[in-house]
């Protein structure tokens, strides 16, 4: 039964995990949440699994002079994605959209280091890597992580998502082997209005989760 919206996010991570268990009980599973909210539901699939947890950073792409217009995601690794019509709108130049992508990256590095601490990176290399967001607005975010995932090539790629528009499902469908997704409204809005409780997620409580994953890193990079 697909459900109007969710409780929180601790329990569409249950339900997440239920609809997972097609991939039967074995060791070659890796999770990737991505941070902030993405990280809750992965770690409840992860336990659920019994597989090893990893973050999966993303961060936007801001408009220059204009931090709170996004015009892409970037993901760990380098793989972007751009949002061709506000670039085009706004006619941002070359120059400054590869100035601002250095910009971000270098940040959300930063970021990463700050939440992961010693904690090596997980390659997800020949396993069925399950990756993890709390919602779809856009699919940028899915979009980016998912296709520098598939760089590491891994033997199966699955998105996994609580809501997302039917368009966005399509678009990620094109890039992992499969696609969870329950909720599929015509108009999402925001995130957030498909939860009655969607708290605020901070860096603490991440790196908290990850360091209590103690499955050993398959290799770091």
């Amino acid at each position: 039964m697909v459900p109007v919206r969710y409780a929180d996010r601790e329990t569409v991570g249950k339900r997440l995990a239920d609809d997972l268990h097609y991939l039967g009980p074995r060791s070659d599973i890796v999770v990737f949440g991505i941070p902030k909210g993405g990280m809750v539901v992965a770690n409840v699939i992860a336990r659920d699994l019994s597989a090893p947890l990893d973050l999966f950073m993303v961060r936007k792409i801001r408009v220059p002079n204009r931090p709170e217009l996004a015009m892409g995601a970037v993901a760990t690794g380098g793989e972007a994605q751009l949002n061709e019509e506000v670039v085009n709108h706004l006619g941002i130049i070359d120059s400054d959209i590869g100035r601002v992508e250095e910009e971000e990256l270098r940040e959300l590095y930063a970021h990463e280091r700050r939440i992961r601490g010693n904690k090596a990176r997980l390659d997800p290399r020949g396993s069925v890597a399950v990756v993890v967001v709390d919602g779809m607005a856009t699919g940028a975010t899915m979009h980016v992580a998912l296709r520098e995932i598939q760089k590491k090539h891994p033997a199966e790629l699955v998105a996994v998502s609580p809501v997302g528009t039917p368009a966005t499902v399509r678009e990620i469908r094109h890039l992992a082997d499969r696609v969870i997704c329950p909720l599929q409204p015509t108009h999402l809005g925001s995130v957030a209005s498909w939860y009655d409780h969607y708290p605020e997620v901070d860096d603490e409580y991440i790196s908290r989760i990850l360091q209590e994953n103690r499955a050993p890193a398959m290799a770091g990079g």
